[in-house]
């Protein structure tokens, strides 16, 4: 009686929030076509201004491909991420524009991938080189932050501001005590040998091991090389005095950051838009009337001419598979093989379609999956120039679905490679019978008529069974590697079993054919496929906005608590959650690696 109450009572007050939900969404929907269009065409129509600065002021995620938020039209801060592409078209675009002459980068943290920071400051960089200045300025000035600014010709920061600079590391999560506090036994399962595919230690050791050690201190060496020597270079000092500040905690303080020259200037906004003003050329200085320009607004107009420009052309297709690796259907954080498998085909039949470029962001995930959707880009091989783009991460079954590609493109942070499988199972018995009291009981007419059941020890032949399923998955792993990349079995075992590389590492052992982002990628596309006048088009097509609300609405929700500070706590039930839905054998990274 008392679960026929509460489910009740839970559905009463489900539908009232979801009435509530849908009233405001079908108000602000009618709002949104009067208020979005008004906005939209102010923007494509935009005048610039001459001496106009770009205002750059953005906290939400840089990502391969932003969902669309049906109330981010008419309130900003409603946007949970931007499109790395049209970023980097606008300030391609803005490097042109001779009434544009500069950028005001104003942010105080900057949450996006190493890879996709790789190519934001390759563009930056791009832009500085037009002739244009750049200054940036934060409230405090995280270690990410920093680096995104360390392009700027002048970096200021409040003087009772934070700077925050600690240096890499890694912090890994483990659950064992968990499991032998509840009475659960995990069971893994690797190829001989595949000593660094760690994605199982969290359930078997409460600490890495010394080969996941090894992998994780030369992963973060090759990253802290590409962004130590990065700001050795802005501070004018040598690496090992760099890591010697970092290493002593000696950069905490804004006063500190300027003694040692990571800040240019301590001051209020105010006084920093004095000298914003002062390098622009605006006579009356700043004011409410002063050209700054939201970067927004002017990547709405570079979005609309841009892609109205080139309609009529043939096309450069983009696929976006962003996510773990998933059979069957799957959500839009995930890669599912279904869902990609017809989005391929469907650019592999389009006449119109003249190459693709495949924009990998994933940490793998099933082994099944991964070679179905394996199968489909080799028929779109056969039929078109096929381009590699990896983003932040293209591991194990990310690689997998990589490596045939005419060309492979990696960013310098890439994290790649973990050549390697897994099989993952748990036996629940002694939580069952001595925490629970449950019990089990079967009756089998074969021997192992239930296989690999969570209810018992799993019997030696049962274990022998699925070490030859899981040795067999990385020697086809193996094969598609050694014969996407020119290489010899052995060779790939040597630099497989389950090792992580950053893209930097990975062009040395000929994983990827060059280092280079999503441009670079597209232009090789272009050339493969002797194109003068082409477009871009993004796959799969974006949903309705307003369907991808409802159905992201968990991820919203996720969203709100991460702004509380909760991150540790979802990413622990997001490994719980991936650990659960683990369906036979596995090419799938441990971890995803975050730097602030």
């Amino acid at each position: 009686m008392r679960n026929f109450w509460g489910s009740f009572l839970g559905s009463v007050i489900g539908l009232i929030l979801a009435f509530v939900v849908f009233a405001f969404i079908l108000i602000a929907g009618i709002s949104s076509i009067f208020s979005d269009f008004e906005g939209d065409q102010e923007d494509v129509f935009l005048e610039v201004k001459d001496q106009t600065v770009l205002h750059l002021n953005w906290n939400q995620a840089l990502v391969d491909r932003a969902e669309e938020n049906p109330f981010a039209a008419f309130d900003q801060s409603n946007k949970k991420s931007t499109d790395l592409f049209f970023v980097l078209r606008t300030l391609e675009e803005a490097s042109k524009d001779e009434k544009i002459v500069g950028l005001y980068m104003d942010m105080d943290r900057m949450p996006t991938g190493m890879a996709n920071m790789d190519e934001l400051l390759v563009a930056l960089e791009k832009f500085k080189a037009s002739g244009k200045f750049i200054m940036a300025y934060g409230e405090t000035i995280a270690q990410k932050t920093y680096l995104a600014m360390s392009v700027a010709d002048e970096i200021g920061l409040n003087p009772y501001g934070d700077f925050v600079m600690t240096g890499l590391g890694a912090e890994m999560m483990f659950f064992k005590g968990v499991l032998d506090k509840i009475g659960v036994e995990p069971y893994a399962i690797r190829p001989k040998g595949n000593k660094f595919k760690s994605a199982v230690e969290p359930f078997l050791y409460e600490q890495a091991s010394d080969a996941n050690r090894q992998q994780m201190r030369a992963l973060l060496g090759s990253m802290w090389q590409s962004m130590g020597q990065r700001i050795a270079q802005r501070t004018q000092m040598s690496m090992p005095q760099l890591d010697s500040l970092i290493s002593n905690l000696s950069v905490t303080q804004a006063k500190e950051a300027l003694k040692y020259g990571f800040i240019d200037v301590l001051a209020y906004e105010d006084e920093f838009m004095d000298k914003v003003a002062a390098k622009a050329g605006w006579e009356d200085g700043f004011s409410e009337d002063a050209p700054l320009l939201a970067f927004h607004k002017y990547a709405s107009k570079v979005q609309a001419n841009w892609i109205a420009d080139r309609l009529e052309n043939p096309t450069i297709a983009i696929i976006y598979a962003g996510g773990g690796i998933v059979r069957g259907k799957g959500g839009s954080d995930e890669i599912a093989s279904d869902d990609l498998v017809e989005t391929i085909r469907e650019v592999r039949k389009d006449e119109e379609v003249k190459a693709a470029v495949l924009r990998v962001n994933s940490p793998g995930g099933d082994a099944l999956a991964s070679e179905i959707i394996w199968r489909e880009l080799s028929l779109l091989k056969a039929e078109k120039p096929l381009i590699i783009s990896m983003g932040n991460l293209a591991a194990s079954g990310g690689y997998y679905i990589s490596c045939l590609g005419d060309s492979i493109f990696a960013n310098p942070n890439t994290i790649t490679g973990s050549i390697g499988v897994f099989g993952l199972l748990f036996n629940a018995q002694t939580m069952l019978n001595d925490r629970l009291g449950v019990t089990t009981d079967t009756v089998n007419i074969h021997s192992h008529a239930n296989f690999a059941s969570g209810a018992r020890p799993l019997p030696e032949r049962e274990k022998e069974v699925l070490q030859e399923s899981v040795d067999k998955v990385y020697t086809d792993f193996r094969q598609r590697v050694a014969d996407g990349r020119g290489l010899s079995m052995e060779f790939v075992d040597s630099i497989g079993q389950g090792r992580v590389w950053t893209g930097t590492m990975a062009l040395e052992l000929g994983l990827v054919d060059a280092l280079g982002g999503l441009d670079d990628a597209i232009a090789c596309a272009v050339r493969m496929s002797s194109l003068n006048d082409y477009t871009i088009k993004g796959y799969p097509e974006k949903e309705d906005p307003f369907e991808a609300f409802f159905e992201n609405f968990n991820e919203e929700a996720q969203a709100k608590l991460a702004d509380y500070g909760l991150e540790n706590t979802l990413e622990t039930l997001r490994i719980i959650r991936d650990a659960q839905r683990m369906e036979g054998v596995q090419m799938r990274m441990p971890y995803v690696l975050k730097i602030q």
